[in-house]
């Protein structure tokens, strides 16, 4: 959420091995902190930076969670992830690595 503790997002985004996340502000995603934009905050020498909206990344694309692999894998000539849409709501994230890894898992089954 807007006003949250970076730093502690990103000690959560360290433990869990993720890139980004999510940023919420009533109930409504309203764009991206991303370890890209950590590194910048940390150029700023806040002592204690918080979540703003200057800080963070356009929210993605969304996709459809049945879509086929080859109907979204261009999405990823530009963005880095895209948002998985599932009911209308945000289902999880894709990195642009994790179409890598499922490549090579599907040609070595």
């Amino acid at each position: 959420n807007v006003g949250d503790d970076i730093q502690k997002i990103n000690d959560l985004m360290s433990k869990k091995g993720i890139s980004q996340v999510l940023i919420m502000q009533s109930k409504e995603p309203i764009g991206m902190l991303t370890d890209k934009m950590i590194l910048k905050i940390l150029e700023l020498k806040d002592k204690n930076p918080k979540v703003s909206t200057d800080f963070l990344e356009p929210i993605p694309p969304k996709i459809q969670y049945i879509e086929p692999i080859n109907k979204v894998i261009s999405f990823f000539d530009i963005y880095s992830y895209i948002f998985v849409e599932k009911n209308e709501n945000i289902f999880g994230i894709v990195t642009r690595q994790d179409m890598i890894d499922q490549g090579f898992r599907s040609r070595n089954p």
